[in-house]
């Protein structure tokens, strides 16, 4: 049960550290000079050319839902009825 708890500590500070890491808002504010925002109409491969970074952000979100779904409903060994 500590390894489990444990487990959704880290899981929970990593992906903390990740939407920080790939926040909109954080991203804005700092903007580098030699680089131009650039729209979807304008580069319609960058979206297709960085997908595996969209599938795996999204592929560790399930997986600390699903641990910490797993956590919240693992028995503790005594029972209640």
């Amino acid at each position: 049960m500590e390894a489990t708890r444990m487990t959704a500590v880290i899981l929970t500070m990593i992906l903390a550290v990740t939407l920080l890491a790939y926040s909109p808002r954080i991203v804005q504010s700092i903007k580098a000079p030699s680089l131009e925002p650039t729209s979807i109409e304008e580069n319609p491969q960058f979206l297709w050319a960085n997908r595996w970074l969209d599938l795996l952000i999204q592929a560790f979100i399930l997986f600390a839902v699903i641990a910490a779904v797993s956590a919240q409903l693992r028995s503790d060994g005594r029972s209640r009825w």
